[in-house]
């Protein structure tokens, strides 16, 4: 994660969670990211605002990138397009598209 193009936040490690397809991984890791993503957004908010500068939906620019086109539409897709290999995900990971 980097803000203002200066690194913030980096880590490489095993999932702990076990994954039966590449798509279930992506979407395990898009789920960390997210998590990961949240509490620095809202941490700029307030310095932003501490410090009088507008930081909001409009001014910040947040972006996670995944090369998986299943975990891609799987993600980006409202109402989800589950299969019957896919739809348990929205229990634990498929949350951070609200």
């Amino acid at each position: 994660i980097t803000v203002a193009d200066f690194p913030v936040v980096w880590q490489s490690k095993l999932q702990t969670e076990t994954a039966t397809s590449t798509m279930e991984a992506e979407i395990i890791a898009l789920a960390h990211s997210a998590k990961e993503l949240f509490p620095i957004m809202d941490m700029v908010d307030l310095l932003g605002n501490a410090v009088g500068l507008p930081v909001g939906d409009t001014t910040m620019n947040v972006s996670i990138h995944e090369d998986n086109l299943g975990a891609l539409i799987l993600a980006e897709t409202l109402p989800p397009q589950f299969t019957p290999r896919s739809k348990h995900y929205a229990i634990t990971t498929i949350w951070f598209r609200e």
